[in-house]
């Protein structure tokens, strides 16, 4: 039977440590947290009209949830903002969005945890439309730049969109 050397040793846990340290790196979620404006030249608004997304998110995410505010700009040009905080465990959160909108949604992490995933319901309850909205988010330009892909579908049809958004 062979003796292990020092050396042998020492370059066994060398590879070991690497590893370890590869795949915890790996495992790092991205961080979206930031100030986020939207670029309407960039965006791909779809079937949307260009008051269909948030002028700006402010994100602030820690590492059990996420922290969004949201703004638009109403049919008169009149800001409005709501702010959602949900868990990253897929539980259900409900928030009024406006005086009679009410939305109801998960989010959690992709597979490969570079990119969150939102899945939500709104109830329109003054034009009594409901609809489902998956939204993926990633980070691009190293964290620059977010991508908002969206897609709704309501008895109206299935709409998507590509909102970018850039740091500010």
């Amino acid at each position: 039977m062979k003796n292990i050397t020092f050396r042998e040793v020492k370059k066994l846990i060398s590879c070991i440590l690497f590893f370890l340290l590869s795949y915890h790196l790996s495992a790092q979620n991205q961080n979206f947290s930031g100030n986020w404006k939207l670029n309407k030249e960039k965006t791909n608004f779809g079937d949307y009209s260009e008051n269909s997304a948030p002028v700006q998110l402010d994100v602030r995410q820690t590492k059990d949830s996420i922290n969004i505010s949201r703004t638009s700009v109403g049919k008169e040009n009149d800001l409005s903002s709501y702010t959602e905080i949900m868990p990253f465990n897929e539980r259900l959160v409900t928030n009024v969005i406006r005086n009679a909108t009410r939305k109801t949604a998960s989010i959690k992490w992709s597979s490969d945890n570079n990119s969150i995933i939102e899945t939500g319901k709104y109830i329109d309850y003054s034009t009594k439309s409901i609809y489902s909205v998956t939204e993926k988010w990633d980070l691009i330009d190293d964290g620059k730049t977010l991508v908002v892909s969206r897609t709704d579908i309501s008895d109206d049809g299935t709409f998507s969109a590509k909102f970018i958004y850039e740091k500010s």
